[in-house]
């Protein structure tokens, strides 16, 4: 129970109500990385060297572990992307950053359809918790789903290194 007066009243004055329940949620500042200060944005090659580490994953039979990896470079893909648009986010949970790439056109609904269903997946594993539908070939089209959205707008919208001859 709260210490503020006010708050107790109205908890109790509610409480009398029928079929009424009071929740008090407090909301604190968005951080979203927690106290994470150093978190920075993949780039283009971090997203080449996720998908190569998850190839690798795959290979060696860590299916799993590849999903987890393969999430991380298809959300940043698709971060990498928005902020190609000229978008910006304002929140960085991944239901969030998807629905923001369907709606502005950035993802297909198809890819946002497949990106969710993924997802389910990734949730229950960061959480401890397997997944009775889990698919491995899943992981492979997760893949799939990242080099295309990575090479069908590489020349458009993903930041090249600048080279200098010599």
């Amino acid at each position: 129970m709260t210490k503020d007066p006010q708050i107790r009243d109205l908890a109790r004055l509610l409480h009398n109500k029928p079929n009424w329940n009071f929740e008090l949620v407090v909301v604190g500042e968005d951080t979203p990385f927690g106290s994470l200060e150093e978190a920075r944005p993949f780039k283009k090659e971090d997203i080449l060297q996720g998908i190569e580490s998850t190839e690798k994953l795959i290979e060696s039979g860590f299916i799993e572990a590849a999903l987890m990896s393969a999430w991380s470079t298809a959300e940043a893909t698709v971060r990498l992307l928005i902020e190609a648009e000229g978008l910006s986010l304002d929140r960085f949970d991944p239901p969030y950053i998807l629905m923001q790439a369907a709606t502005n056109g950035v993802i297909s609904r198809e890819d946002y359809n497949f990106l969710t269903k993924v997802m389910k997946h990734r949730n229950a594993l960061a959480h401890g918790f397997k997944t009775v539908d889990f698919d491995p070939t899943l992981v492979k089209e997760l893949i799939n789903t990242i080099k295309r959205l990575t090479q069908s707008t590489t020349e458009t919208y993903l930041p090249h290194e600048v080279v200098e001859e010599v």
